[in-house]
């Protein structure tokens, strides 16, 4: 399994802990980074290092993300083509999960698996076949006419995935352990 982290410039040292433990607690996976400007390309240059590698499973994680020791092995129990963790954004809508046009609240307990139809790629696993089977040009940022602005590179590898035939996966008992770590001001007044 490779691990995989782009970043644009550097990984933040609470996602460096939890890397660790989840090397610990999974000897047999491999962490690759890949630093550079464009998160797409980093994505892309990581795909065709676990292929090379002959490596089962991609699991994504961002540069930025605090996740429990375990993550990998419950996403590996999921057993499931594309599945992860429901992410909070750094904006107030507060996830990334969506299904048609809502977001998923992950929030609640009692259902621990959703397909959706995007998710974003913060702790995310995907099989191997899935980008085998698709074209190389994995991480497009396409402009999208209707909501004037840039699809992202894993909202559009998700559209790709589904018109594939692969599907979704939201985790939600994971999503609850996961944290999207930020900047934050902090002041006496």
């Amino acid at each position: 399994i490779a691990i995989c982290t782009p970043t644009r410039d550097a990984i933040l040292a609470v996602t460096v802990r939890s890397l660790i433990d989840q090397l610990r607690s999974y000897p047999d996976a491999s962490w690759f980074p890949a630093v550079g400007t464009y998160i797409n390309n980093n994505r892309t240059l990581l795909v065709q290092q676990a292929l090379k590698l002959g490596a089962s499973h991609v699991f994504w994680i961002d540069s930025d993300m605090s996740f429990p020791p375990d993550a990998l092995q419950r996403l590996l129990a999921d057993d499931k083509d594309i599945v992860g963790a429901n992410c909070a954004s750094r904006t107030y809508q507060g996830v990334t999960v969506r299904l048609g046009d809502a977001y998923v609240d992950s929030r609640n307990p009692g259902q621990k698996l959703q397909e959706v139809d995007k998710i974003g790629f913060g702790v995310t696993l995907v099989k191997i076949e899935v980008f085998k089977k698709l074209a190389e040009r994995w991480f497009e940022m396409p402009w999208a006419m209707d909501e004037k602005k840039y699809v992202g590179e894993d909202n559009y590898f998700c559209k790709v995935a589904q018109d594939a035939g692969f599907h979704i996966w939201v985790d939600h008992e994971l999503s609850r352990e996961v944290k999207h770590l930020g900047l934050f001001e902090y002041t006496v007044g």
